[in-house]
């Protein structure tokens, strides 16, 4: 693809007209960036910087949403206007899933109000977290915590 381009450019120099040259080494440039990159797999440093604030930009709006009900990759992907595959992309790319992440924030929320709210029932706590099922939550809860939300509460682990 890229031998092509740089031939008929070659061919052609002497026709570019006045002050484009650099406009046409900037693009050549960028084009075999990309070429390299895509074959090496890696991604220049802009285009990794583009993802990490597209990243950064979902987790603060799952922040906003987390009580949401349908907090679904497919909502979160449309609310940011890219497609449910680019959206699991940008997570896998830091070794996570974006069901992780607000799974992450719903229970770092839920061991939080366990804490502040030493009266409240666990079945609340799971309601104001944002969690539909219970017995999910409460795996969920032992997984990252090291025990029953109960214990937590009472004692911490």
């Amino acid at each position: 693809m890229a031998l092509p381009y740089l031939r008929g450019l070659a061919d052609g120099i002497d026709e570019v007209g006045c002050g484009h040259g650099h406009q046409i080494a900037r693009a050549t440039v960028d084009m075999l960036t990309m070429l390299f990159g895509a074959a090496l797999g890696t991604a220049p440093p802009e285009a990794e910087d583009r993802r990490a604030r597209q990243r950064d930009a979902v987790e603060q709006w799952i922040g906003r949403n987390l009580l949401a009900e349908d907090l679904s990759p497919g909502r979160i992907a449309a609310e940011h206007f890219m497609s449910t595959r680019t959206l699991h992309s940008l997570f896998a790319e830091v070794g996570t899933t974006v069901g992780e992440v607000v799974r992450g924030r719903r229970l770092a929320l839920a061991g939080e109000l366990l804490m502040r709210h030493p009266g409240l029932p666990v079945a609340e706590v799971v309601r104001r977290a944002g969690f539909a099922d219970p017995s999910y939550f409460a795996r969920s809860f032992r997984r990252r915590f090291g025990c029953a939300p109960s214990r937590f509460r009472d004692r911490g682990c």
